[in-house]
């Protein structure tokens, strides 16, 4: 899941069916494959760096169900969120620990890919400015990131 927390003009781009099947709330990459651009979890370190934004929904969704958490599949088109510095957004799509101050980035291997992961290497997109716990409807914790 992701919701804002604090935009200064994030752009919605709607053009891109996903790769793969990923879930709202990770940070993808935009490629162009086969002539067409689709939106896939990072591969590499450099992919990670420059990702493209957050993946919020699928535009084809047609049934209701009650979980916020939706997984969006390969194929469909879906609304990602672009990068824009000190924008600030919470997401449940992250690994590991993570605590206010941390500075992060998207993983790009394993479980990690697409998901917000604590870094001390330099390769830092985001800093971790708050932290909420499952509560009052949401199944999930969430942080709190703030674009750097």
């Amino acid at each position: 899941m992701l919701m804002k927390h604090r935009d200064l003009g994030s752009m919605p781009d709607g053009l891109c069916r996903v790769a793969e099947n990923v879930t709202k709330g990770m940070g993808l990459v935009r490629k162009l494959v086969d002539g067409a651009y689709v939106l896939a979890k990072p591969t590499s370190a450099e992919e990670a760096k420059a990702f493209y934004g957050f993946v919020t929904l699928d535009i084809e969704y047609k049934e209701h169900k009650g979980s916020y958490y939706d997984e969006i599949k390969k194929g469909t088109l879906a609304v990602c969120y672009t990068r824009v510095k000190d924008n600030e957004w919470k997401t449940t799509e992250f690994n590991g620990e993570l605590a206010v101050g941390d500075k992060c980035a998207i993983g790009f291997s394993g479980a990690n890919a697409g998901k917000v992961v604590k870094v001390s290497d330099g390769s830092e997109t985001m800093e971790v400015v708050g932290k909420i716990a499952p509560m009052a409807g949401y199944e999930q914790a969430m942080v709190i990131v703030k674009l750097l």
